[in-house]
Formats: C-alpha cells, structure tokens, sequence
C-alpha cells in the first residue's frame, strides 16, 4: 500500500489501472499545476524558479539527446530544494 502519511495514494500504486492512476493523480493537482504541465519551455529559459513557481514542464532543448535529457531530470530536484 502507497502511503503518505497515512493517506492511501492511488496515482503511486503501480498495481492500479492507469485511467485509475491519472484521475488520482490529476484529482491532487490545483489548476496552475495542469497549466504549468501543458506549458513546455526549453530547458536554456527554464530557471529554477520558473520551474517551481510555475510548475512549468520542460525540455533540454530542441533535438535534446538522451545525456541531455539525463542532465536536465537531475537537476530538476535541486529546483524544488532552494
């Protein structure tokens, strides 16, 4: 069982059907989440504080290769930690 502090959390429960899984998952978010999810930005303009104050989805850059992907995912962490 998928717990967060002692909330069952069906969206991280790989053993839920994926429909079940993303109506969790999207029930949890608030409206600027969805829209920052949607808003795609190259990763050169994506700052850390566009990404957290936005929750704007990106992308390393234009034809991105997998190592520039890898580069970008771990530093999404560090966005969240400042």
């Amino acid at each position: 069982m998928i717990q967060a502090e002692g909330e069952y959390i069906k969206y991280k429960d790989p053993k839920k059907l994926t429909n079940v899984r993303i109506e969790d998952l999207m029930s949890r978010m608030a409206l600027a989440e969805k829209i920052g999810q949607m808003t795609h930005i190259e990763g050169f303009v994506a700052t850390a504080d566009v990404l957290r104050d936005y929750s704007i989805g990106s992308a390393p850059h234009f034809n991105a290769k997998a190592q520039d992907w890898i580069h970008m995912i771990n530093m999404v962490p560090k966005c969240f930690t400042l």
